[in-house]
């Protein structure tokens, strides 16, 4: 790859896939609602977990209530869910594989803000093939990425971390949601990707790796993200096309590209002369004005439908999460 290294390069070789997100917002697909229902029945993990030395924390632990959600929790009480532990029944684990999963936080459980004494996911990885004893490897880059944007990690740790679990809001122009799938959006691959019949109890039923393969055959693809050579323009675009379209994305990268003197078409459709532009010009300088043009975006919906402004700060801060640069 041409483009700079992303933080999300880092491979362990026969690693298991496992989610690492929490919720937060969306529009059209997705609303800033929680992956704690308000029934709070998420299942509680199979098998004991592993507990975790506790963070060295400024702050005191936040109890979270039905409908919270982490990214919301850690915007209220500033601080990186990402470097945060979850106390359960005493116990404090990792937020993550080798703990509770987000997705698996339920009402009563106490985040621990902070991450003192927490290992690097590398750090964790590599800590786990040793006790494996395998031959697994970390690779990570020092210079250029010899390989392909890690986009299912960046769906995993970043896009997972925007969305909630199933939301039913009326005010959501989507409809009924779970991990920033819509039931339209559901109906249009529940068969042809599952051989599942497409229905609000089966998006209920919808799973974090089925909601993976919907964003790279619906969106990571169809959006030209994995036609862009720099890999943080290229999650950032994949980002905004899983939250609001495909189209949508594209005109807000043919936007920003005219932004910084260029001619291409403002038409929604990739093609040829949008991807050469992106990948032509400055990558920071694009990434920071997709950025810019998509918060103009939410701006002008809320302005065609005032009723979405419950939104704007749930769109605002998973906007601005995108600082590459």
């Amino acid at each position: 790859m041409s483009g700079g290294c992303p933080q999300f390069w880092q491979r362990a070789s026969n690693q298991p896939s496992t989610p690492i997100p929490p919720p937060s917002s969306n529009i059209f697909n997705e609303v800033d609602t929680a992956a704690v229902g308000s029934s709070g029945t998420q299942s509680t993990p199979e098998a004991p977990l592993p507990s975790a030395p506790v963070n060295s924390a400024t702050q005191s632990p936040v109890t979270i209530q039905s409908g919270d959600t982490l990214g919301a929790l850690g915007d209220e009480h500033g601080f990186d869910w990402r470097e945060s532990q979850i106390k359960r029944d005493g116990q404090v684990y990792e937020i993550g594989p080798n703990g509770i999963p987000p997705e698996k936080i339920r009402p009563g459980d106490q985040v621990i803000p902070g991450g003192g004494e927490t290992n690097s996911p590398v750090q964790n990885a590599e800590q786990a093939a040793e006790e494996a004893g395998s031959d697994s490897s970390i690779e990570e880059s020092t210079s250029e990425c010899p390989c392909e944007c890690d986009y299912k990690k960046f769906f995993w740790e970043e896009v997972l971390g925007h969305e909630g679990g199933y939301v039913d809001d009326p005010v959501d122009r989507g409809g009924k949601t779970k991990y920033g799938v819509t039931i339209n959006t559901w109906r249009r691959y529940s068969q042809r990707l599952f051989g599942i019949e497409a229905s609000e109890d089966t998006l209920r039923d919808l799973t974090p790796d089925q909601a993976f393969e919907i964003f790279r055959v619906g969106y990571w693809e169809p959006s030209g993200a994995d036609q862009i050579e720099n890999c943080e323009l290229a999650f950032q675009i994949a980002d905004i096309a899983y939250n609001s379209g495909s189209g949508n994305s594209t005109k807000i990268l043919q936007r920003a590209i005219n932004d910084l003197g260029g001619d291409v078409t403002v038409d929604g459709a990739i093609g040829p002369q949008t991807l050469n532009a992106a990948n032509n010009l400055s990558a920071p300088e694009l990434y920071v004005k997709v950025r810019e043009r998509r918060i103009r975006f939410y701006e002008a919906i809320i302005r065609n439908d005032p009723s979405q402004a419950k939104y704007r700060n749930g769109w605002k801060n998973r906007a601005n999460s995108f600082d590459a640069y």
